[in-house]
């Protein structure tokens, strides 16, 4: 049986509503998934994962180390 990348997209952005507190690193699940579907520039599932979870009102929020102060 062959997997459908965006029903497995559609899939982890269903888990993460479950529990969005926790914070999810978008570009390691990019990576994972391309693992799982390498026919799919890495880039187009990030695309992917973003529409999903704004789809559902989700953020994937910006990781501390990443933030930008603003004075």
């Amino acid at each position: 049986m062959t997997r459908d990348l965006m029903a497995e997209v559609n899939n982890q952005a269903d888990r993460a509503a479950k529990n969005p507190t926790k914070m999810l690193d978008r570009m390691k699940l990019a990576h994972e998934l391309h693992d799982e579907f390498p026919e799919t520039p890495v880039i187009e599932i990030v695309d992917k994962l973003n529409m999903a979870w704004r789809k559902r009102g989700l953020s994937f929020g910006i990781p501390a180390a990443h933030a930008v102060t603003r004075c």
